[in-house]
């Protein structure tokens, strides 16, 4: 890949914040550059979005934030010998989240966070999907170019899978430095969620106590909510030990205290949490599933526009198996995976259009990231580039894509569509799960899930990038 050229960045940006003289202090951290500045009056924000290569900018009091990217470094270093200014050292960019933790409201307040520790965890998941899209489409499910007894059809397998099921720990490392917490016990503790003694006994409901405190058994594979949630209760654990705890035994017992007093938090606390709301809402569902068509119109419209939602806090399991169910006994379902495969077609929706708005603002880099996710999805079934790589990236189009979802699902349930197959995961295939009643059943069906995909592309095309996510080009 071509090295980019900065110089016009370098050369303009100084002169828009207000010129050498304006600038009290010049530093950066690992994507932005930071301009604490005498006069915000002086200030041409609006020229410095323009500017190429700059993907966003931000005010944090009287300090100017210009987004970059991973090069701020060769920026930083070519704006200071351009202008005369004295390089400084570079900050810790998770300072921002301690300067903002009031600001906003409650859902900017979890979702900036959540979105800081995703991030970084894309570069996991990204190469993994890729390698699954590989194994699905050439594997014996598609074009069945690769036995599933070969070695590069089981290579790829593993190597694909690893990226998903190991999440807990890839996020607990994420996100212990986003609440700027120790990332390796972060990481630790996302290693206990996923240890194969705990998805044992998991698999085999085997009773099992902490401190004689009962476990809930939950299978934490392939999720990232509950470290998520671990790790910021982690975060004031390890640094109260570190600001009271003598230094000179803090290295040692701080983390051996933080780690112990976390693991019944983690097995007893946020394991329960999660299973309850996970039991309540499958119990909520099989109430309503049974109390007539109207009942059940809301619950496919609700699993529509929520499903996405239900994966991502990893709490999908227990409706997952009630659809399931229904098709063990009736082989057949009305209500469930109607609603699920519109909810997955509603988040290819928003990965294109996504791509489309990007595209047109000439922001290459990510417009082909978007399109990368929504291909994944599309023909691969893999979810969590969609998810975490447009979906938290860009919130309003989260919002959006839930919309499409229960638009979807309700006029599923309201044509009476059934599935026959659960497909629902297998990307634009999922729509032949609506085959095997009659060909109107595939077609209203079918068109149901497009249309949930074009209502959220749609929307997220043109609502769903802001200035705040991302600036044209001059």
């Amino acid at each position: 890949m071509a090295k980019k050229n900065y110089d016009e960045l370098a050369t303009k940006v100084v002169d828009l914040v207000g010129g050498k003289e304006n600038i009290s202090y010049f530093t950066h951290c690992i994507t932005r550059l930071r301009f604490n500045v005498k006069d915000k009056g002086l200030v041409k924000i609006d020229s410095i979005k323009k500017l190429k290569d700059v993907i966003g900018t931000q005010w944090l009091g009287e300090q100017l934030q210009v987004i970059i990217g991973t090069d701020v470094p060769i920026v930083y270093k070519m704006i200071c010998a351009k202008h005369g200014l004295k390089p400084e050292a570079a900050i810790d960019e998770n300072l921002d989240i301690n300067n903002n933790s009031n600001k906003g409201n409650i859902i900017t307040r979890i979702i900036d966070p959540l979105s800081k520790s995703i991030i970084p965890v894309c570069d996991v998941i990204i190469p993994a999907s890729f390698v699954m899209l590989i194994v699905n489409v050439l594997g014996p499910t598609q074009l069945n170019v690769i036995s599933a007894e070969s070695d590069l059809y089981k290579l790829f397998t593993f190597v694909g899978n690893a990226g998903f099921y190991f999440l807990p720990i890839y996020m607990g490392f994420s996100s212990a430095k986003t609440f700027k917490a120790s990332p390796y016990l972060g990481a630790l503790i996302g290693g206990v969620m996923i240890h194969p003694t705990l998805i044992e006994m998991v698999t085999n409901g085997t009773a099992f106590t902490v401190y004689g405190i009962p476990m809930t058994l939950v299978n934490y594979s392939s999720t990232i909510i509950p470290i998520f949630m671990v790790v910021w209760i982690m975060s004031y654990i390890e640094r109260f030990f570190k600001r009271y705890m003598p230094k000179i035994i803090s290295p040692i017992f701080s983390p051996l205290l933080t780690l112990l007093i976390m693991l019944p938090i983690v097995l007893c606390v946020i394991g329960p949490i999660g299973s309850w709301i996970g039991t309540g809402i499958l119990s909520v569902i099989t109430w309503l599933a049974s109390k007539g068509a109207i009942a059940s119109f809301l619950v496919t419209t609700i699993i529509g526009g929520l499903w996405i939602v239900l994966v991502l806090f990893g709490i999908h399991a227990p409706v997952y198996v009630l659809a399931l169910g229904m098709f063990t006994e009736a082989g057949i379902d009305s209500v469930i995976f109607p609603g699920v495969i519109c909810a997955f077609f509603a988040l290819m929706g928003i990965a294109f259009g996504a791509f489309l708005k990007l595209m047109r603002l000439k922001k290459g880099d990510e417009s082909g990231m978007c399109l990368t996710d929504f291909i994944t999805l599309a023909i691969g079934g893999i979810s969590e580039p969609c998810i975490y790589g447009v979906g938290i990236r860009y919130k309003k189009s989260f919002g959006f894509m839930c919309i499409g979802g229960a638009i979807g699902g309700a006029l599923t349930a309201l044509f009476n569509i059934s599935c026959y197959s659960p497909v629902a995961h297998s990307g634009l295939f999922a729509i032949l799960g609506f085959a095997g009643g009659t060909s109107m059943n595939l077609i209203i069906g079918g068109s149901c899930a497009i249309l949930a995909m074009l209502v959220s592309g749609i929307l997220t095309y043109l609502f769903g990038i802001d200035a705040n996510d991302v600036k044209s080009v001059e």
